[in-house]
């Protein structure tokens, strides 16, 4: 049963990080399309997929240990994704006519105001904040933190979805 076990937590991992990086990387096939075009895209919403299912697996009640190394996993991978996404965003604006225009859209355009305050405020700074004092001041852990990054998750993929549409 143990042998079943592992091999079922692999094919879980193999198949869990397949997923969470596909949609970037189907669009970023999409070169007729300047916000997609980027190599970054499949790893950016496969990080962002990692930090959305630590927090969706601390929504349920979990012993503090578990949800402690969740916490820390969690926030290691919001930092990445913010690497990430600062990365993406350089590389669209130092690129051609079409990635400046793409990256206007999130950096002065339509979309500037959702993506920095629902994705990069409330679904990456302040959780990531609120998950470290938890921890370094031990707090009793709320719902807060991993419902934010759920919803910053969220909205990372709609707003990308949404704006590449218009690059």
């Amino acid at each position: 049963a143990l042998g079943h076990a592992r091999a079922l937590r692999i094919a879980s991992l193999v198949v869990g990080v397949g997923l969470g990086g596909y949609t970037g990387v189907l669009l970023s096939t999409l070169g007729a399309r300047a916000l997609w075009g980027s190599a970054l895209l499949g790893p950016l919403f496969l990080v962002s997929g990692i930090s959305s299912g630590a927090a969706l697996a601390m929504l349920p009640g979990l012993d503090p240990e578990e949800r402690s190394f969740l916490a820390r996993a969690d926030v290691h991978a919001m930092w990445l994704e913010f690497a990430l996404i600062l990365f993406f965003l350089v590389g669209l604006a130092t690129g051609g006519a079409a990635g400046r225009e793409a990256a206007a859209l999130i950096l002065g355009g339509p979309y500037t105001a959702p993506f920095w305050a629902l994705v990069v405020f409330a679904g990456l700074v302040v959780p990531s904040a609120m998950e470290v004092l938890e921890r370094r001041l031990t707090l009793e852990a709320t719902l807060v933190a991993p419902a934010l990054v759920l919803a910053g998750g969220f909205a990372l993929r709609w707003i990308l979805v949404a704006a590449g549409q218009h690059s």
